[in-house]
């Protein structure tokens, strides 16, 4: 699982007729999201972004919950400072809790966008967006376990969501059937092929001591 392959371009949910009435002329303000007008179009763009995403989150890649139903729909671009934006498909995908937590009110579009249009290009953003681009183009999991970025983007994906977290670690760890012993061997090999005073080494490391 080092190198993934998987990408949401081409995928992108299509509104429905439904969709198309309710979004007709409708401009979306803070606190929408959670009115359950909206709850059958959540569920729709959660089957289809589960089964694309491969039955796992947008950005650390544990497997998530049958459909998503219990998973948050992430917001690329934070709703309460994007809300016009709120409901397009290409500012949604399926993550964990912890991800969607961890991203907070981060900021993922470049500074100077204009912000009157939609994004749809993978340069407007700072963090990956897998509507624009490949997830193994900005990250790597290494060894299946540890993810290391590849570009400044990925480096940028990494802190937004914290993917050096144990929670992370240990469920790559529990797929692989990597016990203790052997998580911590990979772990301090990791010190001769990352600078070991990088702040991904570093974060990897306390994620790790903490499991063990």
């Amino acid at each position: 699982m080092g190198e993934i392959k998987y990408t949401l371009i081409g995928k992108t949910y299509a509104y429905s007729n439904d969709d198309l009435d309710k979004f007709d002329d409708y401009e979306p303000q803070k606190g929408d999201w959670i009115k359950n007008d909206f709850d059958a179009f959540k569920k729709s763009i959660k089957k289809l972004y589960f089964r694309d995403q491969k039955e796992r989150c947008a950005f650390c890649r544990k497997i998530v919950d049958y459909d998503g139903y219990y998973e948050p729909l992430e917001h690329i671009l934070y709703k309460d400072e994007y809300p016009t934006w709120m409901f397009h498909p290409k500012n949604l995908v399926v993550s964990c809790n912890p991800c969607n937590g961890k991203k907070g009110t981060f900021d993922s579009l470049v500074i100077g966008y204009n912000r009157i249009e939609f994004p749809v290009h993978a340069n407007d953003f700072i963090t990956l967006n897998p509507h624009f681009e490949e997830w193994g183009t900005h990250l790597k999991l290494k060894k299946g376990l540890f993810f290391i970025a590849k570009t400044v983007k990925g480096l940028q994906t990494i802190k937004a969501y914290e993917l050096t977290r144990p929670d992370v670690i240990h469920h790559h760890s529990k797929f692989k059937r990597i016990n203790k012993d052997s998580l911590g061997k990979k772990a301090a090999k990791l010190a001769y092929e990352l600078n070991p005073n990088s702040a991904t080494f570093q974060h990897i490391m306390a994620s790790v001591n903490a499991i063990l």
